[in-house]
């Protein structure tokens, strides 16, 4: 009983800060995990893994490329088969949202889904990175933020997202 509720805290926190970050006008709220013993440094290869796409195409698009761009700067190159890590992203707007790491197919590890308070006008964007073979989660990157009005700006806030979210990826 007690450690379920340990493994409870963590995601309930997140919302909590979520919450608050969101009522208190924050422009933004980012939140990046990583696994300590995961070797990035090994990792040379990424494929994209089936996710929940934007609701308009062209920001899922956009999502794509700004991580591709991201990851081929630290050295990994896309590939079809058999690639050293998987790249999941999820985005969604608006309406309260909650992640079933189960319902994403991940396998591989027991994970309990993290719930994302996400108020009308209010962008979530999730992106996990998973380790090839066994689909254990290396890395995540969780935004929070404010959508602008215009389909220009949306597309530069993307570019802008993913690259503070990269700053903390390990590799």
């Amino acid at each position: 009983m007690l450690q379920a509720s340990m493994r409870a805290l963590p995601r309930h926190l997140v919302a909590f800060v979520l919450l608050v970050a969101i009522s208190c006008g924050a422009r933004a709220f980012i939140d990046i995990d990583s696994d300590r013993d995961a070797q990035f440094w090994r990792l040379k290869t990424f494929a994209f893994m089936k996710g929940t796409p934007a609701l308009d195409p062209a920001n899922d698009t956009r999502i794509r490329t700004a991580v591709r761009r991201e990851l081929g700067a630290r050295g990994l190159t896309e590939v079809e088969e058999d690639p050293d890590i998987l790249v999941v992203t999820h985005a969604t707007v608006g309406g309260p949202r909650r992640f079933e790491e189960e319902a994403f197919a991940y396998g591989g590890y027991p994970q309990d889904g993290w719930a994302v308070p996400d108020p009308g006008g209010q962008g979530t964007l999730l992106i996990d990175i998973l380790e090839g073979e066994s689909k254990r989660r290396i890395w995540r990157g969780l935004v929070v933020d404010k959508m602008p009005n215009s389909k220009n700006k949306i597309l530069k806030k993307i570019d802008k997202i993913i690259r503070k979210l990269f700053k903390g990826y390990p590799g």
